[in-house]
């Protein structure tokens, strides 16, 4: 069934989706401080309307991710979502000033034409691209590991922080700064940075069976200090290019990589002896 329809918002304590039913949104909604919007099992819950969420309220999907759809999801100024959730954005994501959203586990889906805004603390557990064009200037973390599946994500500012891994199966691109701290930096997709940083920390795997790009304009960094190693890098090609100095951060301390790999490392240390002899 559906869930209002008229100009007024609805407001709810708890709100449960029950395992048979199937819910649309013809009204926004509001989850009240302390209340829980809950999707049970096979239940399906897709609102096209937005969903606010206030402080110390919880979304709990006992269905699967892609039953719980969100066009808009916001997150009330003040409030704290910490809940274990996992769910589908085909809108905007939209953190409020003071607010805080930060699942301590599950996986947010970006898919269709998605959009993240935050303006105070964003922490997803897990970051998925799932299809579509979706983009973001904001600044936010990924606890765990972000996978871009399918689909584009357009960045155009901000800095994305991955604790864990990211995988490119899909397209990344933009002028926004990535760290991954995972070690880990796979997939056969596109991965496109026209500006801003790339910080690779930790052991692991970098690049696929296509070639990545990177066109930045900051100086160049080789950073030895932590003797971490690169061990293995993937077959496949990238490129750094820019008008400016290009940065690319990669902790190294194994060099027994690609040809491709040593070009471009010997490319950014020559970078770096010409801006020292400028100074």
């Amino acid at each position: 069934g559906a869930l209002g329809g008229g100009s007024n918002a609805l407001t709810f304590y708890n709100l449960t989706i029950s395992s048979t039913a199937v819910t649309t949104c013809g009204s926004n909604v509001t989850i009240n401080t302390s209340g829980t919007l809950t999707a049970n099992s096979s239940g399906v819950f897709n609102c096209g309307q937005t969903v606010t969420m206030n402080n110390s309220s919880s979304i709990v999907n006992n269905s699967s991710i892609g039953n719980l759809i969100f066009t808009n999801l916001t997150i009330a100024s003040g409030a704290t979502v910490s809940s274990a959730s996992s769910f589908t954005m085909f809108g905007t994501l939209t953190v409020s000033a003071t607010a805080t959203f930060s699942p301590s586990a599950g996986t947010v889906q970006l898919a269709d034409a998605a959009s993240i805004v935050n303006s105070n603390v964003l922490n997803f557990y897990n970051l998925s691209i799932l299809s579509g064009s979706n983009t973001t200037s904001a600044t936010f973390n990924v606890t765990n590991n972000m996978t871009s599946s399918g689909g584009t994500l357009t960045t155009s500012g901000g800095t994305i922080t991955v604790t864990g891994d990211l995988d490119v199966a899909g397209t990344i691109t933009g002028t926004g700064s990535i760290t991954v701290n995972g070690g880990d930096v796979t997939g056969n997709g596109t991965l496109n940075l026209t500006s801003g940083t790339f910080l690779l920390d930790g052991v692991g795997l970098f690049g696929g069976n296509t070639g990545w790009t990177f066109q930045v304009n900051a100086r160049g960094v080789i950073d030895k200090s932590q003797g971490l190693p690169l061990q293995k890098v993937a077959y496949g090609t990238f490129r750094v290019s820019g008008q400016g100095k290009p940065t690319m951060y990669c902790r190294i301390g194994d060099f027994f990589a690609k040809a491709c790999t040593l070009f471009v490392i010997m490319f950014l240390i020559f970078q770096r002896r010409k801006f020292l002899k400028k100074l």
